[in-house]
């Protein structure tokens, strides 16, 4: 997956996703909700959770 599509998913800029992956940024406390119910929606349906 692409770091644009990703982000879109999650509903953040790709500077943010960058930032998270390749600066050592945090995600705030929002985004990580928001990137735990995007990665559960994902990745949940091929792993049956």
């Amino acid at each position: 997956m692409l770091i644009k599509d990703f982000a879109r998913l999650v509903g953040v800029s790709e500077d943010t996703v960058i930032n998270w992956e390749m600066r050592g940024r945090k995600p705030s406390q929002q985004s990580r909700e928001k990137l735990t119910e995007t990665l559960r929606r994902v990745f949940g349906k091929e792993l049956g959770w």
